[in-house]
C-alpha cells in the first residue's frame, strides 16, 4: 500500500466512523439533559462525531503499529477485536467521567448508568461498537477490491 493509497485508506475509514456516529449521536439525544435549538445541536453532534471518527483512525493507527500491519482489519482477529473492545471501554469511560464531572454534558433521567461508574451505558458502547463496525465495514470493503 503506497502512501496516497493509505491517506485515502484513513479518509475512508474517518468517513464510515463519521457516518456511523452521526446517526449514533443524534440517535441518544434523548437520553442527555438539556435541549438546544437546531444549529447548535447540529454542531454539537457534528463535532461530536468528527472527534469520533478521529478517534477510530487514531485507533487503527495505534493497532497497525502495534501489530505492524497497515492491513489488520483485513484478517480481523479474536486480540484484534478484544482490543477494540477494551481500548473503547477505557477512552469512553475516561471521557465520561470527565465531562459528567466537569458539567460538560448531563445525561437525563432515560440514560442507563453503569453502576459504581456512573458513566452512560450508550455514550461506552459507542466508542466499543463503532469502531468494530468501521472495521467490519473496511474489512468487508477490502475483500471486495481483490
Amino acid at each position: 500500500m503506497n502512501c496516497v493509497s493509505f491517506l485515502k485508506h484513513l479518509l475512508l475509514i474517518a468517513a464510515i466512523a463519521f457516518f456511523l456516529n452521526v446517526v449514533w449521536e443524534n440517535a441518544q439525544t434523548p437520553l442527555f439533559a438539556g435541549g438546544h435549538s437546531i444549529p447548535r445541536h447540529i454542531f454539537i453532534y457534528t463535532m461530536a462525531s468528527v472527534m469520533d471518527a478521529l478517534y477510530t483512525v487514531g485507533l487503527f493507527l495505534g493497532m497497525a503499529i502495534l501489530w505492524r500491519n497497515r492491513r489488520w482489519p483485513e484478517t480481523l482477529r479474536p486480540s484484534h477485536t478484544a482490543f477494540v473492545l477494551l481500548a473503547g471501554f477505557a477512552t469512553a469511560t475516561l471521557i465520561e467521567s470527565w465531562a459528567i464531572h466537569t458539567s460538560r454534558w448531563h445525561y437525563s433521567s432515560w440514560m442507563p448508568l453503569i453502576p459504581q461508574l456512573d458513566v452512560g451505558v450508550l455514550p461506552i458502547l459507542q466508542l466499543m461498537l463503532l469502531p468494530l463496525a468501521t472495521f467490519h465495514i473496511i474489512r468487508r470493503i477490502a475483500g471486495k477490491s481483490r
